[in-house]
């Protein structure tokens, strides 16, 4: 690693950063492509699925905007 907080992140997290980041983008993945089914099939749940998806967002982006 080049990046001093990502060495960091690594050394504080026992190693677990890069496992941790590769579920959660698989899960991001795995949401996306159900959420472009729904819309390409004209399923109802797509809107229900997208509702979620935008609560969830405008959550993190509360958390993160509090700490900056």
């Amino acid at each position: 690693m080049n990046s001093k907080p990502a060495r960091w992140l690594s050394i504080l997290t026992l190693g677990l950063d890069k496992p941790l980041g590769q579920y959660y983008l698989y899960k991001w993945r795995k949401r996306q492509m159900r959420l472009t089914e729904y819309f390409y099939n004209g399923s109802a749940d797509y809107k229900t699925l997208l509702n979620k998806i935008n609560r969830k967002k405008e959550k993190i982006d509360r958390l993160v905007f509090t700490q900056f």
